[in-house]
């Protein structure tokens, strides 16, 4: 297990309401699926943290450790959000795999796979909420309990079925990896952040289908971001179950950024900027164009989008070239867009109401896992 962050107890009731307006999704609704209308549940995105490029995309997230050197096993990946210079630092996990009877280890990243297990591990808390744990340092933190038969059935769901050793590596993977944020300022750079999980447990307990008994922990960051309510409801199974990272990635940010879109609304979307969120900005721009446009060959297939557009040359500050492509959006998605942001204005509506009336009794939850 890896080492707890410090932090001091949690004081009891310390803004729990707003923790408890995290589970106020609604409940499971037809969501289109790969072009066809499926219940499925609903989930929050955290913008700001899922928008960062804290994944080691494509193949060789796990490599044989005696190929890196310690100061080139952490990766780093430069993006912008707004007007800041940021840059994304992953430190990678040590796992042991057996290789012809032989233990040996890897550096383990959080890859694509990672990313998709977060995302359930998130799609939980916000349908069954955060539970105060008290953690084997001492330490009280707000986090969930599941079972890997839990995520093998919500990945099940969205046709991402994986075995339970890989996603017991997965969680092992999510938790002894670290990420960190810096923010350039010149030649400095000024951390601003740190991690997403603070610790994890990996049990086995218990009899049957329930028998892995786990809890992970979030960060003091992530616990701010639910309190300050910087997260939006998205169509969990929608979203997740398209074939490929990049599309999964596209329609998840543009469900948190076009927050004002209408039917037949067009928004522009920059390869360069784009990419550098996903965090394979390395590729060149012949590559990005090509992925790109398989990434939005199925979300149109799916119905997201009207078409796939041709992409246009743009000169962009300090003489950079970049290519945008105009993306025109259906009924559906703009459906599920009034829908977030309806379901935001309820939530502050009522956190300003348990703000003037600590009497007030928050509604009961609709969401729940199928």
């Amino acid at each position: 297990m890896t080492d707890i962050i410090n932090t001091d107890d949690i004081a009891d009731g310390e803004n729990q309401y707003q923790l408890d307006l995290f589970a106020l999704v609604d409940a499971p609704g037809m969501q289109l699926v790969n072009g066809k209308q499926v219940v499925s549940a609903y989930s929050n995105s955290i913008g700001s943290i899922d928008l960062i490029p804290r994944f080691k995309r494509g193949a060789d997230a796990v490599v044989p450790r005696e190929q890196f050197s310690n100061p080139k096993s952490i990766i780093e990946n430069h993006y912008v959000a707004g007007r800041n210079r940021l840059i994304c630092k992953i430190q990678p996990a040590i796992i042991t795999r057996k290789i012809d009877g032989i233990e040996k280890e890897f550096y383990a990243w959080p890859g694509d796979r990672e990313d998709l297990i977060e995302k359930v591990l998130f799609l939980i808390a916000s349908n069954k909420g955060l539970e105060v744990i008290r953690t084997p340092g001492g330490v009280s933190r707000y986090g969930i309990y599941f079972t890997l038969y839990e995520i093998r059935e919500q990945l099940k769901r969205i046709g991402k079925t994986r075995p339970y050793d890989v996603i017991r590596e997965s969680l092992l993977i999510i938790r002894d990896s670290r990420t960190s944020i810096a923010q350039k300022d010149g030649d400095k750079e000024v951390s601003i952040t740190h991690h997403i999980f603070a610790d994890a447990v990996l049990e086995v307990t218990g009899t049957g289908r329930g028998r892995d008994r786990c809890f992970i922990t979030f960060s003091d960051f992530v616990i701010e971001e639910i309190q300050k309510l910087n997260y939006r409801q998205y169509p969990f199974a929608s979203i997740n179950s398209h074939d490929t990272p990049l599309a999964r990635f596209i329609h998840q940010y543009l469900t948190n950024n076009w927050t004002n879109a209408v039917v037949n609304g067009v928004r522009n979307i920059y390869v360069n900027e784009l990419f550098n969120a996903f965090g394979k900005n390395h590729l060149s721009m012949s590559v990005k164009r090509r992925d790109l446009r398989a990434a939005l060959q199925i979300l149109v297939d799916s119905g997201w989008f009207l078409s796939v557009p041709y992409s246009k040359k743009v000169s962009m500050p300090g003489g950079k070239i970049d290519y945008t492509y105009a993306l025109t959006a259906t009924e559906i998605f703009v459906g599920e867009v009034i829908k977030a942001n309806a379901k935001r204005k309820g939530l502050r509506t009522l956190d300003s109401e348990m703000a003037e009336n600590p009497q007030y009794v928050l509604p009961k939850g609709h969401g729940t896992l199928l």
